[in-house]
C-alpha cells in the first residue's frame, strides 16, 4: 500500500497547519459508505516492524494520531528526509498516547509480557525496546461515522465492521496482509472486547 503515500504526497505536503483536533481532509478521502455514514482517510501508516514480537492492536487510528502522522510526513517531504523513519519515529512516540498508555504499561507488566520480552518494564516499548513491538489497528487507515449528534467521530467498532464490506476489506488488504510479514510467533494483544472479538472472527476465517 506504499502507492498510496506516493499519490497523496503533493496532497499532503501542501495541508495547512493541522491541529490534533483537525477534521480529516477530504481531499485525502479514500472511500465513503454514505449509507453507513461511514468514510475511511489516508494517513501514513505503512511503517511495519517485521522483527516485533508482540503486536498491540487498537480499532483505528484516531483523529490525533491521524493528525500526527500527516504533519510528520509534510515535515518530511518538505524536508526531503525519509518519510518512513519518520513516521516510525512517530509511532513510537505517539502510539496509544494520552490517558491510555500508563494503564496499558501497567496491564501488561502484570500480565508479565516485560520477562516475556526480557526488559524491565512495558514503558520500554515506547522507547529503546520499540523493535520488540508493532503498534497497529484492525482497521489501517483513519475510520470516522457521524451520528445524530455530531460528525468524525473516531470509529469504534460500531456497526459490525464485517457487515460493511468496505470496513471488511480494509481489515483484510490492511492488517490481515500486515500480520503475515510478522513472525508467527508474535504474540497478538487485542486493545479491549471489541478487537479481541473481531481477531476472533478473523481468526474463524483463517486469515490470521
Amino acid at each position: 500500500m506504499k502507492h498510496l503515500l506516493n499519490k497523496y504526497s503533493d496532497i499532503i505536503s501542501n495541508l495547512p497547519e493541522l491541529k490534533d483536533s483537525a477534521k480529516p481532509n477530504e481531499k485525502l478521502k479514500l472511500w465513503e459508505n454514505s449509507e453507513k455514514k461511514i468514510r475511511c482517510f489516508y494517513a501514513p501508516f505503512e511503517h511495519l516492524n517485521n522483527n516485533a514480537q508482540i503486536v498491540l492492536i487498537g480499532i483505528t487510528p484516531g483523529k490525533t494520531q491521524m493528525n500526527r502522522a500527516l504533519v510528520a510526513a509534510k515535515e518530511a517531504i518538505k524536508s526531503n528526509t525519509n518519510i518512513e523513519k519518520s513516521i516510525a519515529k512517530l509511532k513510537q512516540e505517539s502510539s496509544f498516547s494520552g490517558n491510555m498508555r500508563n494503564p496499558l504499561i501497567e496491564t501488561l507488566n502484570k500480565l508479565g509480557y516485560q520477562k516475556l520480552l526480557g526488559i524491565t518494564s512495558a514503558s520500554e516499548l515506547w522507547t529503546d525496546s520499540f523493535s520488540k513491538v508493532h503498534f497497529c489497528s484492525l482497521l489501517k487507515y483513519p475510520v470516522f461515522y457521524d451520528d445524530k449528534k455530531s460528525s468524525n467521530k473516531d470509529y469504534n467498532g460500531k456497526p459490525n465492521p464485517f457487515k460493511i464490506p468496505e470496513l471488511k476489506k480494509l481489515m483484510l488488504d490492511g492488517f490481515a496482509k500486515d500480520l503475515e510479514k510478522i513472525p508467527k510467533s508474535a504474540k497478538l494483544i487485542p486493545l479491549g472486547e471489541t478487537v479481541s472479538k473481531y481477531l476472533n472472527e478473523l481468526d474463524k476465517m483463517g486469515v490470521i
